[in-house]
């Protein structure tokens, strides 16, 4: 059975030909466009010819593994954590490059518009696969990561007729659902996997997961969240350690108070005794502030005008926000602060 491809909605559609990623164009065009997009690099007597071999087998198994599934005697795999990139054009991240190794700006030179298109005119495809040992030492492959190809570059650019915050985010979470539906879809339909996890800002883009649920029927979705609280924690109180912060003394600042913002917040290392909150939404902050005052009633909570403020008066930094704009810039920020960001995309 094919893979039944969602369609963005109309709106976030017309009058957006710049979009990297277009789910109403048919998948045997995407696929055109990719391979004659690749065409102009695979010749590149620069590129180093394992690149670009391992580069075109990894182009061409995404589309047929979506449109025709696991290779026969391929075990099914039972769960899946969906990511995306962080690349943008302004911003390349080893990510891409990662994966296909011969679009690399920084080593060969290639045009970021162009390593865009290849990339992001994938469909969702298995990055890698999680292992497991059996008994007899064997390893065997029990999950997937798989990459959704939602772009940073589109998300601003369906923003750009929107003036209130409001719309432009309602444009993005147009834009993003049926990407990640469909990302899902392939997996389950194609990959055998019933368990999913939803990486990146993909949990809040689908109301924690209960839009991928109702749209792929019988898929058990979780958001992640809890393993990145816990390695956001860690990495603060080991960044703390190394650079001879005493998190009992210091303002700890928090860039955002949705899902992750929270969660880090309510779970902080004990020592920390001062936490100052930013969010656009200030009902947001208020809510988190007496939310970890009732949970620990020792910590002084304060909630922040800007950023900027908090930048100034924080030594140590958490970003999660899903802003796609910049939350801080170098100015703000005082020599010497560490700053962890889990921002999505990172933006400071």
């Amino acid at each position: 059975m094919a893979v039944t491809e969602t369609k963005v909605t109309e709106t976030f559609v017309n009058g957006q030909k710049d979009l990297f990623v277009r789910q109403d164009v048919p998948l045997e065009v995407r696929r055109k466009n990719v391979l004659d997009s690749w065409v102009r690099i695979k010749n590149s007597h620069s590129i180093p010819k394992s690149e670009i071999v391992l580069t075109e087998e990894r182009i061409e198994r995404a589309f047929d593994q979506y449109e025709h599934g696991l290779s026969h005697g391929e075990p099914a795999r039972k769960a899946a954590f969906l990511i995306q990139s962080r690349s943008s054009l302004e911003f390349p991240y080893g990510d891409i490059t990662g994966f296909l190794p011969a679009l690399s700006t920084e080593k060969y030179g290639i045009n970021p518009e162009v390593r865009h298109k290849i990339f992001f005119g994938l469909p969702p495809f298995e990055v890698t696969q999680y292992l497991k040992k059996d008994n007899s030492g064997d390893e065997k492959i029990i999950g997937s990561i798989i990459s959704v190809p939602l772009s940073i570059d589109d998300m601003r650019n369906v923003q750009r007729c929107e003036v209130s915050q409001m719309k432009k985010m309602r444009a993005v979470v147009g834009y993003t659902q049926p990407l990640i539906v469909d990302a899902v879809r392939f997996a389950k339909e194609k990959l055998g996997v019933d368990s999913f996890g939803l990486g990146e800002t993909m949990a809040s883009m689908t109301a924690y997961g209960r839009i991928v649920e109702a749209e792929v029927p019988d898929s058990m979705v979780g958001t992640g969240h809890a393993g990145t609280t816990y390695l956001i924690n860690s990495t603060i109180t080991s960044a703390a350690e190394q650079g001879g912060i005493d998190l009992g003394k210091v303002l700890v600042g928090i860039i955002g108070c949705g899902s992750i913002g929270s969660a880090v917040s309510l779970n902080l290392d004990p020592r920390v005794n001062q936490i100052m909150l930013s969010d656009i939404d200030k009902v947001r902050a208020e809510n988190l502030k007496n939310e970890i005052t009732s949970k620990r009633p020792e910590v002084e909570v304060v909630i922040a005008e800007s950023n900027e403020e908090l930048a100034q008066k924080s030594r140590l930094i958490v970003g999660a926000g899903s802003n796609l704009t910049p939350i801080l810039t170098r100015r703000d920020i005082v020599p010497g602060t560490i700053i962890v960001d889990d921002s999505q995309p990172p933006r400071h």
